[in-house]
């Protein structure tokens, strides 16, 4: 707490206005030192061997009345915070100690306000019901409000991962779609090589068949004994194949 001090307030402040003691034992201030001793969610840290000894202490020291500003009995707390939480029933604990605390009007839910009037000569302050009411109807109205806002919040982003689940999902179906497209292409194409090779090697032996016969065909022709034309067939035949380069035309391929 006084290291929060330190943020905003000088040294010379602190040393003047501060002064950290043991959480038991006695105050250093005389009797009566101070009109007004408060604490606000200080004593529900305190743990309950030790609040009679504290309330003590602060009694002492008080010249005209003791306010707290601490949690109610059925309010939850942490119990592990600050090294411990303990909700304390103030009045029992005054009423050993002879005096009577009195429990006032709360403006809001988490702390119950409470009050021991040492010297009950000076008056004392009343708050106004009417301010009282209106401080709980804006602690009613902003619950309300920040409570709607979470569930829209919560709602936002729950459509929100809906939407990314949905486009995650339409994304996947895309890409499932392209791949199963990429390997019907693919599948074409394995057939068309497949296709293109067997047509090459058809035509490679067509060709190879072709040339064969050309050349059977010649040689017949060149021989004048065994051919009918005599002398003038073979050279008319010689005469054809010289034209023709002694290739036949190509083959003619129906796909």
């Amino acid at each position: 707490m006084v290291e929060g001090l330190r943020a905003w307030a000088t040294e010379a402040w602190i040393a003047e206005r501060v002064l950290v003691g043991q959480p038991v034992g006695r105050l250093p201030y005389p009797d009566g030192h101070f009109d007004i001793v408060f604490t606000a969610e200080v004593l529900v840290h305190v743990h309950p061997e030790d609040l009679d000894v504290i309330l003590a202490e602060l009694t002492r020291v008080t010249r005209w009345q003791l306010l707290h500003l601490e949690p109610p009995l059925d309010y939850g707390v942490d119990r592990d915070a600050h090294s411990g939480s303990w909700t304390h029933d103030l009045p029992a604990a005054y009423l050993r100690l002879g005096h009577h605390c009195e429990v006032l009007a709360g403006g809001y839910q988490a702390h119950t306000p409470y009050r021991v009037a040492v010297d009950s000569t000076r008056p004392l302050y009343t708050w106004s019901p009417v301010a009282l009411a209106l401080c709980r109807r804006l602690e009613r109205d902003l619950t309300h409000g920040l409570g709607a806002r979470e569930a829209r919040a919560a709602e936002a982003e729950r459509l929100a991962g809906e939407g990314a689940r949905a486009e995650a999902a339409a994304s996947e179906e895309r890409l499932r779609q392209a791949h199963s497209a990429l390997a019907e292409r693919e599948g074409l194409l394995h057939a068309m090589a497949v296709r293109f090779d067997d047509l090459e090697r058809r035509l490679r032996r067509l060709t190879s068949e072709d040339c064969s016969l050309s050349e059977s065909a010649l040689r017949a022709r060149a021989s004048p004994a065994q051919s009918p034309l005599g002398e003038a067939g073979a050279s008319g035949a010689q005469a054809r194949c010289a034209v023709g380069g002694g290739r036949s035309p190509p083959p003619r391929i129906l796909w």
